[in-house]
């Protein structure tokens, strides 16, 4: 089967789950997106115009790290014509691993660290951008700074209308995400308190770091979570909120103010040779650090 069929197929599934996640407001957290290992790397390979000296790259995964994959790719494109890095929408994280362990990708994208189960498999993870979180609200909502403890009152329906804290006089629109969510766990480790709340069932649950920004911007008097680099590229017109007074900058993360930070990883099966290995490098070399620093995010720590 084609490379690209697959990569086609791949964004047929994620449409086709938002759709009909969006409808039906239902999900099972165990049926997280299934790949078809119905191929094996060797047939993707074969399936290539014979002759041809452009090589193609699949790279796909956790919503979290399109946006800044996504401006990598163009530039290592840039760099080296005779690559093409293709990126599908959203898979998740687990879908970017399941993916790259099965053959159907080259490299996976991950915002989490491997759970106990995908430890066994004997994939590599490569950290390569770290990012700010915070939460942000929608811009009818005049207000620029919320304390750790209004947040989960927010979170745990002990506050629900905005006066409460400052805000225009209308009932707080929760929007959260599933509890298996790579931000969510930053939350719930960082934020004292918050792996307590669960969710709420009058918020709004979202399935995408995409969904959830695009709610943010287009739902009056909603708050919810998002990142630097989401706000940088895709969403300018967000404003991330202070958390305890803190603005979500890096110098915070520096001087130790600001814990609220994701880190975003590559997963290869096995040691990543060749043009794997040519990405790799260009993202963790001086020019993908240079891109990370222009649009949000900060280079992995050399150490990991």
């Amino acid at each position: 089967m084609d490379r690209r069929k697959v990569l086609t197929a791949l964004i047929c599934v994620a449409i086709l789950n938002f759709i009909i996640l969006a409808v039906s407001g239902y999900w099972d957290s165990k049926k997280a997106v299934e790949i078809r290992a119905a191929e094996s790397k060797d047939e993707l390979n074969q399936s290539r115009v014979p002759g041809s000296q452009r090589t193609i790259l699949m790279v796909g995964g956790s919503g979290s790290n399109l946006p800044i994959t996504r401006v990598l790719g163009r530039a290592f494109m840039e760099r080296y014509p005779g690559i093409e890095v293709e990126i599908p929408e959203s898979l998740g994280s687990t879908g970017g691993i399941k993916s790259a362990n099965e053959g159907l990708i080259d490299i996976g994208l991950t915002a989490r660290e491997f759970l106990p189960a995908e430890r066994e498999l004997g994939l590599e993870y490569i950290p390569y951008a770290r990012v700010l979180l915070s939460f942000a609200v929608n811009n009818n909502v005049n207000i620029d700074n919320l304390t750790e403890e209004q947040l989960l009152g927010i979170y745990t329906a002990k506050i629900t209308n905005w006066k409460e804290i400052g805000g225009p006089d209308h009932e707080i629109v929760v929007l959260t995400r599933e509890l298996s969510d790579s931000s969510r766990l930053v939350w719930d480790n960082c934020l004292k308190g918050f792996g307590n709340t669960g969710n709420l069932p009058e918020a709004v649950l979202l399935r995408s770091d995409q969904a959830m920004n695009e709610a943010i911007r287009s739902i009056p008097y909603s708050i919810g979570w998002t990142d630097l680099g989401a706000v940088t590229l895709e969403y300018p017109e967000t404003s991330m909120l202070k958390i305890n007074g803190v603005s979500p900058r890096y110098e915070m993360v520096l001087n130790g103010e600001y814990p609220y930070i994701k880190e975003l990883a590559f997963v290869t099966k096995g040691k990543p040779a060749g043009d794997v290995l040519k990405f790799i490098n260009f993202v963790r070399g001086w020019e993908g650090a240079r891109i990370l620093m222009d649009n949000g995010y900060m280079a992995a720590r050399k150490d990991k």
